[in-house]
Formats: structure tokens, C-alpha cells, sequence
């Protein structure tokens, strides 16, 4: 059991960390090529950068966004404007077109149009994004490359003096039962 638990383990964190990793690539790779949302999967992040929507989040708040095509008056929703992503509450609809204002704001937005509209926030996750920033950067790839090549090889290191032990108790068993003989 305690095998089959340490091999579902290994396998667990080898799809993370590749996930991280192919998604981490994507990322840079859609922002290399302008994306300012890339979205794979049908999700993607944001990080705050104003106060626009206090109290509702904060600046440095990480965000999670889904992309869909029915948005309603009261969803916070990432919508582009130019290469600049805003993170505001839809207030008012006409069916095609959206008026927008962050909660902290004593204005509205311009109108914006459905393809503007990234997607709508599902959850967010109070000052994670500069953890998130790093993460996606160059040298956090690096350092989660780093450590899960670290840990799998502490994990084949244990595996190979938990074998050695073994093969010693064995060896010794097995001097002792010729010895009986």
C-alpha cells in the first residue's frame, strides 16, 4: 500500500509540475505575442493593479477568470481596452452593449462591447499576485523546474538506500540460515 501510495504521489507531482510548467510557457509565449489575458483552457489570471474596486479586491489581488458569453448587470468582469486589462462591475446593459464602473469609482466607463469582455471573475485570491508574477517569470520557472527535479531525486535517493537496506537485511538473513545448515 504504502508503494502504491508513494508511486500515486510521484505521479501527482510530476503532472503539477509539468502542468505548471506547460502552462507557465504558454502564458509567456501568448504575451510575447501581445495577448495581455491569455486564457488556456477557458481560464486565465489577472492581477490588480488599481484601487478601483475596493473593498471588493484590492491591488495585488489575483483574480481568476473565466471565459463565457452571458454576462449580467452585477458581474465583475476583466474586459481589454487597448493592450490595458480593467477589472470592473457591469452596471447597465443594452444586449450589446456594457457600461462598467469599478466599485470605488464615482464614474462610469465608457461603453464597451461583448468582445472587449475577457471573461468574468470567478474567485480571487487576496495579495497572491506578486507570488504569481514571480512564478511566471523566468527565474520562477526556473526554481520550480529546479525543485521538482530536487525533490524527484530525493525521492529516487530514499527509494535507493531504503533498496540497500533491504538487501543488506537479506544478505545477512541469508548468512544466517547457511550458517544453520
Amino acid at each position: 500500500m504504502k508503494k502504491l501510495l508513494r508511486l500515486l504521489f510521484k505521479a501527482l507531482f510530476i503532472i503539477c509540475i509539468s502542468v505548471l510548467v506547460g502552462t507557465n510557457l504558454f502564458v509567456i509565449n501568448a504575451k510575447l505575442l501581445g495577448d495581455p489575458l491569455p486564457m488556456p483552457f477557458g481560464y486565465g489570471s489577472a492581477i490588480v493593479l488599481s484601487g478601483s474596486m475596493e473593498p471588493t479586491l484590492s491591488v495585488d489581488d489575483l483574480v481568476v477568470v473565466q471565459e463565457t458569453n452571458d454576462y449580467e448587470v452585477g458581474d465583475v468582469v476583466v474586459y481589454q481596452q487597448g493592450g490595458i486589462l480593467v477589472v470592473h462591475t457591469i452596471i447597465e446593459t443594452d444586449g450589446e452593449n456594457y457600461l462598467t464602473q469599478g466599485d470605488a469609482n464615482n464614474a462610469p466607463d465608457d461603453p464597451i462591447s461583448i468582445n472587449q469582455i475577457r471573461g468574468e471573475v470567478i474567485t480571487s485570491i487576496k495579495g497572491f499576485g506578486p507570488i504569481v508574477r514571480y512564478l511566471q517569470s523566468p527565474m520562477g520557472i526556473l526554481v520550480v523546474f529546479i525543485a521538482g527535479f530536487v525533490g524527484l531525486e530525493i525521492s529516487y535517493l530514499i527509494r535507493k538506500i531504503r533498496y540497500n537496506k533491504d538487501m543488506k537485511a537479506m544478505e545477512a538473513e541469508k548468512i544466517m540460515l547457511n550458517k544453520k545448515k
